[in-house]
């Protein structure tokens, strides 16, 4: 029976010597060259899909940041709704305060998942994005910390109307939390609207940023393929020129 150890030794040996003679061969500079052609291109082919990745995130963290806008402004909107129907006894207010839910819920787990990052389920035409890149964060904490700010205080005011339901409160109870809540959101929603576009224009900065500097980081590796390849050109020329000359 064969010893396996001296079986491995004998593989390694045989590797050795062809890498032994492989590096000892003329065509070294050549297999060299070609060897770099190679890897700068399937580096850009690396960095191309990177790329493409990173731009489909920034692009729906750029949605997701332009829709928080939007939907301080409809939060104010539907609230104005709610409390109209409320005050008619005659009405049916809760289909109205359903939209106000969804509106609350969305906005409310999106500021979160900017700020703390998270899963935002249903986004992008029923795909889920994870909205794990601190970047977003990072440059612009001052305004989701002020942004926070004011949510805290809107969301307790929010509440009681949101879960109503479930709390089984009165209309008059519903009525009177609608009111103090519009009279919040008319003093906050400007400024919370405010944020929320300084904070895509922010979002919209880092995307532009990673695009340019992924832009540039292509930009040489293709360079440097393109120079490469005209160095194996040149260095075939100069041999088939070596061997013409030795022929004649």
């Amino acid at each position: 029976m064969k010893n396996p150890f001296s079986m491995v030794v004998k593989g390694v040996r045989g590797v050795v010597g062809f890498f032994s003679g492989w590096l000892r061969s003329k065509y070294i500079e050549i297999i060299l060259a070609v060897g770099l052609f190679i890897l700068l291109d399937t580096g850009v082919l690396i960095l191309n899909f990177y790329t493409s990745y990173q731009i489909a995130n920034d692009a729906h963290a750029i949605q997701i940041a332009s829709r928080m806008g939007t939907i301080s402004q409809k939060l104010l909107h539907e609230l104005y709704q709610v409390e109209e129907d409320t005050a008619d006894p005659e009405k049916d207010y809760q289909a109205t305060v359903d939209v106000l839910a969804d509106s609350f819920k969305v906005f409310d787990e999106t500021l979160d998942a900017f700020i703390y990052g998270g899963e935002l389920i249903g986004v992008g035409q029923g795909a889920d994005v994870l909205l794990k890149d601190t970047v977003y964060r990072d440059t612009s904490a001052h305004l989701l910390t002020d942004a926070e700010k004011i949510w805290k205080e809107y969301r307790v005011k929010l509440n009681p109307i949101v879960y109503s339901y479930f709390n089984d409160i009165s209309r008059e109870e519903v009525l009177a939390a609608t009111k103090d809540a519009v009279t919040f959101a008319r003093l906050h929603t400007d400024n919370l609207l405010e944020l929320m576009q300084s904070f895509s224009i922010a979002v919209e900065g880092v995307a532009t940023r990673k695009a340019e500097r992924l832009r540039r980081i292509q930009a040489i590796g293709i360079s440097l393929a393109v120079i490469n390849f005209f160095l194996i050109l040149f260095h075939f020329l100069r041999r088939l020129r070596n061997s013409d000359k030795q022929v004649e």
